[in-house]
């Protein structure tokens, strides 16, 4: 199988499919691969804001280790080796590209066993191909137990998994990890969302990071945690001191111990601190790092459009976010520095929810939206196996116009989900670079 072709395989398959199939197609699919899940060593990235950034940082701070680290995250990146990592870095492509083809070779002959048995029970149904398919993997799904091979293949003895525990959330069929981070806070107000943590908790985990709750949401996580004799653990708002939040990164120091971040804003500086927690429960079983080996790492992340200053001058802020509470973040750390940059916001965005959601923060915080630049839903892109699609070359067209009407005292956010800012960015840069 070609690279062309593991992603074609990949990226047409079902993002989601009815709750009566959910995880019985993957259960098969893993015993046909030899169940590369068990005697997995796992460590969960939970909640619903920073699991992406604390991913990064860990990865980082182990990059130079002896440890064999794999780790697993989603969304879909604009490379999708990079989706699964060994030691900080994507899968080569043959190896990418051989798991991908076992996973499709599988799924091609149960397939074509049930169009036989088909045919066979319908004599009128002679046409095989016809017959719809039974065996069915979703994106996700495919990804995860590419993950899982690549892990097993390369001997790691400690794994990361994002997990969004949505019901298109494949990992939540994996048996229990040791511990879990609960990333971002949770409104009590989200029911849904803190019910879903109270179930996962319930799962099995021994150990549970966390940063500080809300009052109700932190009583359902705490009491949860204590029914079940599971470890809980806050990061310490009162141990954090920042010394230096610019445009290029961030100085701080946790419990006395100074640090200094490759990435932009307050919040990643609370990120940092989950991870830091994290890494202390990690040294507990057996996977320490050294101090330096810490610091190196979380001064070395960069993340791609996360809260990323792609420009200083026009400026240009992109952030890979849609939540409610992500929102209100990004518009926070926009605020830290209003002296430098001013008041005023073009917007671009996905057209929906969103739009008003950033209307009416910003609006809230004094800011003037000079425009509005919005793509309908269909020009959504997932990664593209050519960058001269008809979406992709709209979406470069808009991007270009939004860079060369940017007046000097005007910022441009780019915002929404990482398929859309991806796009987005890469045709900044493209522009930028001239």
């Amino acid at each position: 199988m070609t690279y062309h072709n593991a992603i074609k395989y990949v990226m047409t398959a079902p993002t989601d499919l009815s709750e009566d199939s959910v995880g019985a197609n993957l259960k098969r699919l893993w015993n046909e691969l030899g169940n590369p899940q068990k005697g997995l060593t796992y460590f969960r990235l939970a909640g619903n804001n920073g699991k992406s950034v604390c991913a990064e940082l860990l990865m980082s701070a182990f990059r130079d280790s002896s440890h064999q680290v794999g780790c697993f995250t989603t969304p879909i990146q604009e490379d999708i080796r990079n989706n699964i990592r060994i030691n900080g870095g994507g899968l080569p492509f043959e190896e990418f590209c051989g798991y991908v083809d076992r996973i499709y070779r599988i799924q091609a002959r149960i397939n074509k066993t049930y169009a036989k048995e088909a045919a066979a029970s319908d004599p009128q149904e002679n046409n095989a191909e016809a017959t719809p398919s039974a065996f069915v993997l979703t994106q996700h799904e495919i990804m995860l137990s590419a993950a899982l091979l690549a892990f097993h293949a390369n001997n790691c003895t400690l794994c990361m998994m994002e997990s969004d525990h949505t019901q298109a959330d494949p990992s939540r069929f994996l048996p229990a990890p040791f511990a879990a981070a609960i990333c971002g806070t949770i409104p009590s107000t989200d029911r849904k969302a803190v019910q879903r943590i109270r179930s996962y908790i319930c799962h099995g985990i021994q150990e549970v990071i966390s940063a500080p709750q809300d009052q109700d949401a932190y009583r359902v996580i705490s009491d949860t945690c204590a029914a079940i004799n599971c470890r809980l653990t806050l990061t310490s708002k009162s141990e954090i001191q920042i010394h230096r939040i610019a445009l290029n990164g961030s100085e701080f120091s946790y419990r006395d111990k100074p640090y200094r971040l490759g990435l932009c804003g307050k919040f990643q500086i609370s990120n940092a601190t989950v991870a830091l927690e994290i890494l202390e429960v990690l040294a507990r079983r057996g996977f320490p790092l050294t101090e330096q080996q810490i610091q190196e790492g979380f001064r070395k992340t960069k993340i791609p459009a996360k809260f990323e200053f792609l420009s200083i001058a026009p400026t240009i802020i992109v952030d890979s976010t849609h939540s409610d509470i992500a929102i209100e973040t990004v518009c926070d750390s926009m605020a830290e520095f209003r002296e430098l940059l001013g008041n005023k916001v073009r917007l671009c965005l996905p057209s929906g929810s969103i739009v008003e959601r950033y209307r009416t923060v910003l609006q809230q915080k004094g800011y003037e939206i000079t425009e509005y630049l919005t793509f309908p839903a269909e020009l959504l892109v997932e990664p593209s196996l050519s960058p001269y699609s008809p979406k992709q070359k709209t979406i470069v067209e808009v991007a270009k116009k939004a860079l060369t009407t940017l007046k000097d005292n005007e910022i441009l956010l780019i915002s929404g989900p990482y398929c859309f800012t991806s796009a987005i960015r890469a045709a900044l840069v493209k522009a930028l670079s001239f």
